[in-house]
């Protein structure tokens, strides 16, 4: 009886240990808000994190990085033409951005790397992602989308049904985390 009793002991906590410890990545405990999207983005190969094994989730995310996750969820394939940038120099998010100008999806980065590697705000992300699900290019038109299918529940509540570019928060950045949950809930 009493190696029955150490047994479970020990099998429950292995088990408390193990659901504590196998996070996606390291940084991102089981009791992070985003946890659920960011292991599913990742056992999706939605995202790769860091090579540290770093996710970085309150980390502003940059619009390559948000170019890298909407190229990877929805499995656009790359133009075989070429891009003509304004900063020549190659960039490993070249072909994310071909992807994204093959379906003529708004975003600012395509011709200038050093746009690319700033954070990008709410109101991009938002047009990026209604435009590739529903074709919606209006800033307006893509946040009701976001907010209709409950993707995104906004920012700002002072703002609902006064200003809704304010209420979504389309000015403000958003962090690694917030991001993958919109995939997440998409």
């Amino acid at each position: 009886m009493k190696k029955i009793f150490f047994a479970l002991i020990f099998l429950l906590s292995f088990t408390l240990y193990t659901q504590q410890t196998t996070a996606a990545f390291k940084d991102v405990t089981r009791d992070h808000h985003a946890y659920d999207a960011i292991k599913w983005a990742k056992d999706s190969e939605v995202v790769n994190g860091f090579a540290d094994g770093t996710f970085k989730p309150n980390q502003r995310v940059t619009e390559q990085q948000f170019v890298s996750i909407l190229v990877n969820f929805f499995d656009l394939e790359s133009s075989p033409e070429e891009m003509k940038k304004y900063t020549t120099k190659a960039s490993s998010s070249d072909l994310n951005y071909k992807a994204l100008a093959a379906h003529g999806v708004p975003i600012n980065g395509y011709f200038d790397n050093t746009i690319r590697e700033k954070t990008v705000k709410r109101g991009v992300v938002a047009q990026a992602i209604a435009y590739t699900v529903d074709g919606h290019q209006n800033l307006n038109n893509s946040i009701t989308f976001l907010l209709d299918h409950y993707i995104s529940s906004g920012q700002n509540p002072a703002y609902e049904h006064r200003n809704l570019a304010q209420f979504f928060g389309a000015t403000n950045y958003l962090t690694r985390a917030q991001a993958v949950s919109l995939f997440y809930r998409l």
